[in-house]
């Protein structure tokens, strides 16, 4: 029997359609009226049971044709789904490029926990070989019918429907008995609104469940913040720090009559913060919180830990030693890297400047279409022929302004709750990003019929000249151009690594860079172009 019929029975087998419906169950409607580890791993399990049966029903269009053993795609499906269940569950890498995968086909950010215990599911994998065995012992096997095909399309959806976003997760207020340290986090659950409380009994630098507390610690942390919120080390009243504001920490050495910065967020580093979690991320929605909510003070043997409530970036902490970190109290509420230099942020370096990245991809047609313009058209002026070359680069040329401004009124649709008109420009390329664009046939035709025109339009250009070899010299200078331009993505690169600050001064120094570019390689395309006219 074939893979495909075996992988469509398997799939409409009365075990496989109950994982099917504990899955939609549970990512829908048991994980926010019972979050819990049993809920938080039951999709896991559930999924993992019917996957490889999917899985196997794509790869069978490929190897059933090529006469492949059922067996063998099915082992290469358990093989494929415990790789990729692995790496997108312990590699941070590996789990945002999966979110951004399925972002992109949903059309909005969905969220895959990065858990390695919940690779305890692969288990189930045992029982699917065990049902697949079952099946090709069959002796009388039938045809899969129409239950199979709705189970298939089932599986698909039930694959893609991951749970959406949970409401954003902030610290908002801060409590210590002097020893531990609590903290109450807004609701993360749209059924469950009641607050989340966290115990840290290492000054902060790790969170868990806060057991019973006492009145006084439970008064404090449901009671209002009024700023500006005051602490002192109970051993040296002198000794004290304050939040002004939600935006900076200051200290004072003299009980208060005067005060210094002692933190406060980088310059440049919030727009980097928000970039980092453009693209496949649930914090693309709920925004970066950082602003500084509540303070406590630690004191012990004359050493002061401070501990400071940072919205969804957790909590930000002063060593004893003087130096500030952050950390993490779970449930969403995690820091972000404020560069590329940062652990877990190093591989994914160009995410947070994708827009950048994907402009000057987009831009590089056309230049090339239009600097190749420019020498069609001297060339026909110069030897009376070569017009039909120019009105069909003209006509090329429109057809392709007219597209990119057609996904430049998408971008500003999709954007225009953002004051900021300079990034509306920057996010025309999130629509290219989405998966569904990605994969439309049309997409690679059309990419495919412009490449194939400009290389027959250069080809009959080049002939028409009186010294083609040094013609097709100008084509590459044409390209080359273009392939320079990328060096405008330079200033965008440091900003990522944090040796340009500000977001700003890496615009004006790519704007900068990209002229100097395009002037040095149109005198290029233009020496090159007289040469070919030279008899």
């Amino acid at each position: 029997m074939s893979a495909l019929s075996l992988s469509l029975r398997a799939l409409r087998h009365p075990v496989t359609l109950f994982s099917l419906g504990l899955l939609l169950l549970n990512d829908h409607l048991f994980k926010a009226a019972a979050p819990s580890a049993l809920t938080g791993k039951l999709s896991d399990f559930a999924g993992l049971f019917f996957f490889p049966f999917l899985l196997t029903a794509l790869l069978s269009l490929l190897t059933d044709r090529r006469r492949i053993p059922a067996r063998a795609t099915f082992a290469a499906s358990l093989a494929i789904t415990a790789i990729w269940f692995t790496l997108i569950k312990t590699v941070p890498e590996a789990n945002a490029a999966m979110r951004a995968l399925l972002a992109g086909f949903r059309g909005g950010p969905v969220q895959i926990i990065l858990d390695p215990t919940d690779c305890m599911a692969l288990v189930m994998l045992l029982p699917a070989a065990g049902l697949w065995r079952s099946l090709e012992r069959a002796t009388a096997p039938q045809r899969p019918g129409w239950g199979a095909l709705l189970a298939l399309s089932l599986a698909a959806c039930a694959t893609l429907a991951t749970p959406p976003c949970p409401p954003p997760v902030r610290v908002e207020k801060l409590a210590s008995d002097g020893v531990n340290v609590y903290a109450r986090l807004g609701s993360g659950h749209y059924w469950d609104t009641s607050p989340i409380l966290r115990q840290s009994t290492d000054q902060g630098r790790s969170w868990g469940n806060a057991p019973g507390l006492t009145l006084e610690i439970s008064s404090t942390l449901f009671s209002e913040v009024t700023y500006p919120v005051l602490a002192c080390a109970p051993d040296d009243p002198t000794h004290c720090y304050r939040l002004p504001d939600q935006s900076r920490v200051e200290y004072s050495t003299d009980g208060g009559r005067t005060w210094q910065l002692a933190w406060e967020l980088p310059w440049g580093r919030l727009q980097y913060m928000k970039r980092y979690h453009l693209i496949g991320s649930c914090r693309g929605i709920a925004g970066v919180d950082a602003r500084l909510n509540d303070l406590v003070l630690l004191s012990n043997n004359g050493q002061v830990t401070v501990i400071v409530a940072m919205g969804n970036e957790g909590v930000l902490v002063r060593e004893p030693d003087g130096r500030w970190q952050r950390y993490g109290l779970g449930y969403g509420a995690e820091p972000t890297p404020f560069s590329a230099w940062s652990e877990g942020a190093l591989a994914l370096f160009f995410k947070p400047i994708w827009p950048e990245i994907a402009v000057l991809l987009i831009l590089t047609l056309p230049v090339f279409l239009g600097a190749s313009l420019w020498v069609w058209t001297t060339w026909s002026a110069r030897t009376g022929r070569g017009k039909v070359v120019v009105v069909l680069g003209w006509i090329l040329l429109s057809g392709v302004l007219l597209a990119l401004g057609y996904f430049v009124a998408i971008a500003i649709q999709m954007r225009t709750t953002e004051p900021r008109y300079l990034e509306l420009a920057l996010m025309l390329p999130m629509f290219f990003v989405a998966g569904s664009f990605l994969a439309s046939p049309l997409t690679w035709l059309y990419a495919g019929a412009v490449v194939l025109a400009l290389g027959l339009l250069w080809w009959r250009a080049t002939a028409q000249t009186p010294q083609p070899a040094r013609a097709a010299q100008a084509g590459w200078a044409c390209l080359a151009l273009t392939l320079q331009l990328w060096l405008a993505g330079l200033p965008f690169v440091l900003w990522v690594f944090w040796v340009i600050p500000w977001y700003e001064l890496a615009l004006l120094s790519a704007v900068v860079l990209g002229i100097a570019v395009l002037r040095r390689g149109l005198r290029n395309i233009r020496a090159r172009t007289q040469e070919a006219l030279a008899v």
